[in-house]
């Protein structure tokens, strides 16, 4: 019942490949745009976030990374 139902969605991880995990939607809307994805890995977003939102040049960047403040 729970397959039918697609309780459980699939998800393709960059580390530890195919996982599934239950529906984040408890329920369905039909003009709803909504769509599942997986989580973001720790610091995926780290160069948009430093670069586009905190405005640091690839100077500034490249030195955090060295010092091992962001990866």
């Amino acid at each position: 019942q729970l397959k039918e139902r697609n309780f459980l969605l699939e998800f393709e991880h960059p580390d530890i490949g195919k996982y599934r995990t239950p529906n984040g939607a408890h329920f369905l809307l039909s003009k709803s745009t909504w769509q599942p994805r997986r989580a973001p890995t720790v610091g995926e977003h780290n160069d948009y976030v430093f670069r586009e939102i905190v405005g640091l040049s690839d100077d500034e960047m490249n030195e955090l990374i060295n010092e091992g403040v962001i990866n």
